[in-house]
């Protein structure tokens, strides 16, 4: 048999060892082998030299000398692991560790050919009995080179990714498609004539690609479909300036098309649909502002545009860097108006202000609903969580770029070709200097999380304005303004809304084995607050006592005997625990939920 273990981010090859595999041996003489192997991709994967001097077989529990065998999974009883470095391997980053386990008969070989023996046949406890793998060199964000500037004049870069996961980078007057996925190596899809000046990338499906070609096309105006295979449709799609465009499809109906961010009504910022044919095009907002910023779509349709002001002083500078939201009905109503006589665009006024970040140059919506954006006054990441109003800013933790000293950043989210809701980056120099290097990088959406306090929650679901007066019965942590009889602080750890009324049961609780099995999902965002899971045989006042408890994102801290498993559902994690008493033993039981502030 074999295991694969994934990680939120990647082991890099840094000084020493990289990563360790713990083994269970009882003493420093049973040892039981595993061929390791690892993978940048989780398609392609390297196996690490081992070494077995054994000469010959070993019974069930026999013992073995361990200076007669390395690199065989772990050579070291339990506590100790065996290291590992990536160079050995030749990678220098990877996202994958798989263990074979190794039938010690002598039927399998080690890097020189030599039989392998450990305990054969195996009793109880069959094989390699894996405890831990230890990552010592890590990142939060896989990155690949993507390139280099030349002094070509432009310093152009966009980025998507194709349904299966694969990057698509338009980079100073070329396309390029990633070959396979976690691959640095990019191959130029033919421009056909067609001269770029990339101002972004769109993708429908494995098949179809938009292509904004900017300042440096026929016009300066035009958006070219684009086939994996033929390249660039020379007859543009379109005519228009464009800044930055996606994909939308209405959840609603059956329209679907491309949603384009211009200079296109008289001079000034709007949007601008454009169908996949290119027969139904016009104006889908009325001026946003006076310069153009990102768009990107969610996966139900709805519509998100950057601001951006060339005036840098009040009022105009107030809104810049805004992100508005404008709703699936809204926007299908836009898109259905302009395959009539009479267009009815979008307006600034119908829109949802929902946060000013640093910059808003490149805009996307995450598998979460989370809105990321970066820009030209920004070095860093921002997001913004619509559910809970908290914000976070991120750094990618790439290797410093030689010769940049104002890094800018693209962002953009996708689902790897696991399937598993990621993000994307794309860092630069700003002026794009001749010689100076573009990376690209990515992270799984689990290892960016965004802590929620209870301040940030209270005005995002209250207002700014808290009254003293209305703590009791709305705003304080023991009102429960939507009378569910959940209050606020345990609607914020289960990440539920404190005033809309949840029918859908806040515990499940059923019967596993003759034990209680208690089932709820909570928000591991939530700081500042224990979440505890109690037990009674009675329901008398104090007969209560705690099964399981939970501080913040700290792991569950179980009492004897109970059994909590955790795994992640989106953005939330599904607990599960698992009582210690049998129901046989006592005419009834019960369980509740209580959350309480932390210091």
């Amino acid at each position: 048999g074999s295991i694969t273990l994934t990680f939120d981010g990647v082991i890099i090859d840094g000084p020493g060892p990289d990563f360790v595999i713990f083994e269970n041996g009882f003493d420093d003489y049973f040892i039981e082998c595993a061929f390791v192997e690892v993978s940048a991709d989780g398609v392609n994967f390297v196996r690490f030299p081992g070494q077995s001097l054994t000469p010959i077989a070993v019974p069930a529990f026999g013992v073995i000398d361990p200076t007669n065998v390395d690199g065989l999974g772990s050579k070291y009883r339990l506590g100790y692991g065996e290291p590992y470095d990536l160079a050995t391997a030749g990678l220098s980053q990877v996202t994958h560790v798989r263990l074979v386990d190794i039938v010690g008969n002598g039927s399998r070989l080690d890097s020189q050919n030599r039989p392998i023996y450990d305990p054969h046949p195996v009793a109880q406890s069959a094989g390699f009995d894996l405890e831990a793998v230890a990552a010592l060199n890590f990142r939060t964000w896989r990155t690949l080179p993507a390139g280099t500037f030349s002094a070509s004049g432009t310093n152009a870069t966009a980025m998507t990714h194709r349904p299966d996961g694969r990057l698509v980078l338009g980079r100073q007057g070329n396309l390029l498609l990633q070959d396979s996925w976690g691959q640095p190596q990019l191959t130029a899809l033919p421009l056909n004539g067609i001269t770029l000046d990339p101002s972004f990338v769109a993708a429908r499906d494995l098949n179809n690609l938009l292509v904004g070609a900017g300042g440096s096309s026929s016009g300066g105006s035009g958006i070219h479909a684009v086939a994996p295979t033929s390249g660039i449709v020379t007859s543009p799609l379109a005519t228009l300036q464009n800044f930055a465009g996606c994909y939308w499809k209405s959840s609603l109906s059956h329209r679907e098309g491309w949603i384009i961010a211009g200079s296109n009504a008289s001079g000034s910022h709007n949007l601008t649909y454009v169908s996949l044919d290119g027969t139904v095009s016009g104006a889908l907002t009325q001026t946003l502002c006076s310069y153009s910023a990102g768009v990107a779509t969610d996966s139900a349709g709805n519509l998100y545009a950057g601001l951006y002001e060339l005036l840098p002083f009040p009022p105009y500078s107030d809104d810049t860097n805004r992100v508005l939201k404008w709703d699936i009905t809204e926007v299908d109503a836009a898109v259905a108006s302009l395959e009539t006589s009479t267009p009815v665009p979008l307006t600034r006024a119908s829109s949802t202000p929902l946060f000013q970040f640093d910059g808003a140059a490149s805009v996307t919506i995450d598998a979460w609903g989370r809105v990321w954006a970066t820009g030209f006054a920004s070095s860093q990441l921002q997001v913004y969580d619509p559910t809970t109003g908290s914000s976070a800013r991120f750094t990618p933790d790439h290797d410093p770029l030689p010769g940049v000293t104002d890094v800018i950043y693209q962002v953009a989210a996708f689902n790897d070709p696991e399937g598993i809701p990621s993000l994307a980056f794309l860092a630069q120099d700003e002026i794009g200097t001749a010689g100076t290097p573009i990376v690209y990088g990515t992270a799984p959406l689990t290892a960016l999380r965004v802590p929620q306090d209870a301040s940030s929650w209270r005005q995002h679901h209250f207002g700014f304005s808290l009254p003293p007066a209305e703590e009791a019965t709305v705003w304080g942590d023991a009102a429960d303004p939507d009378q569910d009889g959940l209050p606020n602080l345990l609607e914020r750890v289960l990440g539920r809304h404190p005033l809309h009324s949840d029918s859908a049961q806040a515990i499940e609780v059923e019967v596993t084995l003759g034990r209680l099995r208690s089932d709820f999902i909570i928000d591991p965002d939530a700081e500042g607050a224990a979440l505890i899971l109690e037990g009674s045989n009675t329901l008398a006042p104090n007969d209560w006592f705690t099964l399981a408890e939970l501080h913040g994102s700290e792991p569950f801290q179980a009492a004897s005997g109970i059994l909590v498993t955790t795994r992640p559902e989106g953005r939330w994690t599904r607990v599960t625990v698992t009582d210690n008493q049998f129901l046989s033993s006592t005419p009834q039981r019960f369980v509740r939920l209580r959350a309480q502030p932390l210091p």
